[in-house]
């Protein structure tokens, strides 16, 4: 005769009951609340956390330039244009990032200094 309990007649961890405690629910809290929260400056933060306008990005190189006119010159002399994934204002783009070692060898084969800076 097999020894044991019966299936489903144990005390496994799969078969207790509630003991009456209540269960905490964390409220899901918006972007700006979090900000604000970490922030001693939300003034700061006013134009970043409108809901509707707040995006994250990943796995992104962000190449600022010093001028508009250097980053248009930049764009006509050189293949960037194939990196930029999108373009952020006039003096900023956002390039794929698994490219950033051919980026850095075609602009400093071009004559630019690119400085990295990594976070």
């Amino acid at each position: 005769m097999p020894r044991g309990r019966p299936a489903g007649t144990g005390t496994g961890a799969g078969t207790r009951k509630p003991t009456g405690s209540k269960q905490t629910v964390k409220t899901i809290r918006s972007a700006a609340e979090v900000l604000t929260e970490a922030n001693s400056s939300p003034v700061m933060l006013a134009p970043a956390v409108k809901p509707e306008e707040v995006t994250v990005h990943r796995q992104l190189l962000l190449l600022e330039f010093t001028s508009p006119a250097l980053l248009e010159e930049v764009l006509s002399a050189t293949v960037l244009a194939n990196f930029v994934v999108r373009r952020l204002g006039e003096t900023a783009l956002m390039v794929d990032h698994q490219r950033q070692d051919e980026l850095v060898k075609l602009l400093t084969k071009k004559g630019y200094e690119p400085k990295i800076t990594r976070v």
